[in-house]
């Protein structure tokens, strides 16, 4: 490798994950590790010794005493022709830069680092529903979206429009509400440019802090782990304590914990379990506990409808309770209440907008 590195590595691996093993950043788009590579962003070339050519590391593989190069000339060339490509693409649309978007950036600074024309407001942005609006001024046609809902979630939501004003649509053309999209969000984790992200409600949070109400949050179980990775905590680690002092730090006045949420709807769902079990039914009762699965179930399997559950989600239970129930324990009303829940799932933000979590005109 060009850092002389001899790493020793199984077999069928591709070169770029060669690479990644043994530390050699080699630039990629369209490849991304859970999804089939396709070579079509063309960035990742990689020099094989006594081949004339380049070759795309994302699709080529190793083989025993294969000696390769990242940093030859021909490599770098390629790279920033495949790069000045795509961003000439992106460009012709009028985008703004890609500050946000840390993956792309990382690129643009390996390959060619060019400069960005940010005077223009012309922006093809496309509000697709609460949880991930799409800014396709940034997409860059690496197709990660589309391979992700087809491939991996089995949905196929969306198409690619190569070099079309609005190159990622909907598979049928209609509305994104309109389609069986759940919610997911794992086209948003897969994008590199930020053409699809999930939406962010951090601005409204910053104003409710600063606003005079009592500030709640919830957090569900997984965050406490998944927040120690991104603080350097080994995986696995619970970070409780440190994201309950934290969230206090940033002007929460009260920390609950979804746990307890959960705990209700097992109780719930147990007991309308029963009442089913006397009455003969329906069955089998399906938990209601996942929005995405609820969406799933609403598009693609309605008839299926009378056999979910009648309970509320844990955070949807938690929610309720701290308006309708707690709320008044400490001399306010639920509208002085700013209440917000920590959860890992894009649906969550569908669900919050469900009417089944409110009454008398506040959302829970």
């Amino acid at each position: 490798m060009s850092d002389n590195t001899k790493p020793n590595l199984p077999r069928n691996l591709t070169l770029v994950e060669a690479c990644r093993i043994a530390g050699v950043y080699v630039p990629t788009l369209c490849y991304h590790p859970r999804l089939q590579a396709i070579g079509k962003c063309g960035l990742c070339a990689v020099q094989i010794e006594g081949q004339p050519e380049p070759v795309l590391g994302c699709s080529a593989l190793v083989s025993p005493g294969m000696r390769i190069r990242t940093d030859t000339q021909e490599c770098r060339i390629k790279a920033q022709q495949a790069m000045s490509k795509i961003i000439g693409k992106v460009r012709s649309r009028q985008p703004e830069n890609f500050s946000d978007a840390p993956e792309l950036a990382t690129l643009v600074r390996h390959t060619t680092e060019p400069a960005y024309d940010d005077s223009s407001n012309a922006l093809v942005l496309v509000r697709s529903g609460p949880c991930v609006p799409r800014d396709l001024t940034k997409c860059v046609e690496c197709a990660r979206c589309v391979r992700v809902c087809k491939d991996i979630q089995g949905l196929g939501i969306w198409k690619l429009n190569e070099g079309a004003v609005v190159p990622v649509a909907t598979s049928t053309g209609a509305p994104l509400a309109d389609t069986l999209c759940t919610s997911c969000g794992q086209c948003s984790s897969v994008c590199p440019s930020g053409a699809i992200r999930e939406k962010s409600d951090l601005q409204q949070i910053k104003d409710a802090l600063k606003s005079g109400k009592v500030c709640v949050v919830q957090i569900a179980p997984s965050i406490r782990v998944a927040i120690g990775e991104e603080f350097g905590m080994p995986p696995g680690s619970i970070a409780t304590g440190q994201l309950v002092m934290g969230l206090k730090r940033a002007g929460f006045h009260f920390v609950f914990d979804t746990n307890y949420g959960a705990d209700l709807t097992i109780m719930e769902e147990g007991t309308e379990f029963g009442t089913r079990l006397k009455t003969g039914g329906p069955f089998p009762m399906f938990s209601t506990c996942c929005p995405c699965w609820i969406n799933l179930m609403e598009k693609e399997y309605p008839e299926l409808i009378p056999y979910m559950s009648t309970c509320k989600s844990p955070m949807g239970m938690v929610g309720a309770l701290i308006k309708s129930h707690w709320a008044p324990k400490i001399g306010k009303r639920p509208e002085d209440i700013y209440s917000v829940a920590v959860m890992p799932c894009t649906a969550k933000k569908d669900e919050r907008a469900r009417e089944s979590l409110g009454r008398e005109g506040y959302s829970d």
